[in-house]
């Protein structure tokens, strides 16, 4: 979990520092659901390093078996994110949930991983790009994947309805959250409650985001 902690301050941090340690709990409930004891040994390509009783940062159940044939619909890492959520704020558009140039080439995503190459490159694809992206694009009012996008949040649904009992913080998810819409694993605030203890003030979780907090504001 500390490790999961230091890679969300990381990669959220240089954004905005406040988001980043106000969403930190949050994102670690959710990370909870998605990756953590995964089955163990792996399918996937490369070999994920995650088995059960830890966090796998390269788990998705798309790939390779096939289950999706649509790549943009694969999911992966820590917080379970559909490609192609990391594509640099230089992608010029995304078209039928693909970067592609004014020509409608694809284009790899530099800032984080490319399901749409042959073969899958993984090489971008670290823990800190995921939060990263979560929090540009997923978090945010991001007018193709935000949970506060206008599509979203008008007319009132459940798409970006708060996800409950995770920490949330009510001033930050005004114009940032992790909404149910976007993520639909679980019950997040029970599962961190049965797997480790919760999200109270001396928690592990909240122990792990101080503690990653801190030392990323010692370096700055």
């Amino acid at each position: 979990m500390e490790e999961v902690a230091q890679a969300w301050i990381g990669g959220v941090a240089p954004l905005n520092d406040a988001d980043a340690l106000s969403m930190c709990i949050p994102a670690l409930a959710i990370a909870v659901s998605e990756s953590y004891d995964t089955p163990c040994p792996s399918a996937d390509v490369p070999p994920r390093a995650g088995c059960p009783g830890h966090f796998d940062a390269m788990v998705s159940p798309g790939y390779p078996t096939g289950e999706y044939t649509d790549r943009s619909q694969w999911m992966a890492g820590l917080w379970q994110i559909v490609n192609p959520l990391i594509c640099p704020d230089t992608c010029p558009y995304v078209s039928q949930g693909k970067c592609v140039d004014y020509q409608g080439s694809g284009l790899g995503c530099a800032d984080g991983y490319d399901f749409f190459s042959a073969p899958v490159d993984f090489s971008n694809f670290t823990a800190e790009a995921q939060a990263r992206a979560i929090y540009k694009y997923l978090t945010s009012d991001d007018p193709n994947y935000g949970c506060l996008a206008p599509w979203a949040v008008d007319p009132p649904g459940t798409y970006a309805t708060v996800i409950p009992d995770i920490g949330q913080d009510p001033s930050t998810v005004v114009h940032h959250r992790f909404c149910a819409g976007a993520w639909t694993a679980g019950d997040y605030g029970t599962e961190i409650a049965a797997i480790f203890d919760g999200i109270g003030d001396t928690s592990r979780a909240a122990m792990a985001c101080d503690s990653a907090y801190a030392t990323w504001s010692s370096g700055r």
